[in-house]
């Protein structure tokens, strides 16, 4: 099975994101958690965006996963 770039774009950017978190403090099994809620995120979108728009849309959505509603972050 051969990974497109599309799919090897989408692994660097969860690579960032979960090195961040980990480098942040956070427990590997709960950075990955949260990328992976920001895959579901991705998926329920239902949209296929251009490589210059993913990471800003992940890293979007993955702050959306760190700060709660109030804008006081709940992690790191």
């Amino acid at each position: 099975m051969k990974i497109n770039h599309y799919e090897k774009e989408l692994i660097n950017i969860a690579n960032e994101i979960i090195g961040f978190l980990i480098n942040n403090g956070a427990k590997k099994n709960d950075a990955q958690d949260i990328m992976q809620d920001v895959f579901v995120k991705l998926l329920q979108a239902d949209i296929i965006l251009a490589s210059d728009k993913l990471r800003p849309w992940l890293y979007r959505v993955f702050t959306t996963f760190i700060v709660d509603k109030n804008g006081i972050v709940i992690f790191c």
